[in-house]
């Protein structure tokens, strides 16, 4: 009944914040703590926001990767327990992960 009353291009966006309160009720504990990361919501929505690179480009000047993407990637690896170690993995197999990103 709710989507009759949604413009359809407005329906994937409700669905969305739909899931994000029930999946940020899920997380919560008896005491009401916890719930999704605002930290890593924010990123999600978004994106990152540094600038300047840490470490060298591993695609290499123009290559297929670029510095907006392994600024996101490195601050990733910095803020994200989850990701901790993905900036040093994707620089070691860099081959493995552009036939990834070409998939």
């Amino acid at each position: 009944m709710v989507s009759w009353s949604l413009f359809e291009n407005h329906k994937l966006l409700f669905s969305f914040l739909l899931c994000l309160k029930i999946m940020d009720e899920k997380l919560l504990d008896a005491q009401g703590q916890g719930g999704i990361d605002k930290t890593e919501l924010r990123f999600m929505l978004a994106g990152s926001t540094k600038v300047t690179p840490t470490d060298k480009n591993p695609s290499g000047l123009n290559g297929w990767l670029s510095d907006k993407n392994w600024c996101a990637i490195e601050e990733m690896a910095d803020k994200f327990p989850t990701f901790r170690g993905l900036n040093k993995n994707f620089a070691k197999e860099v081959d493995k992960w552009e036939k990834f990103y070409d998939s």
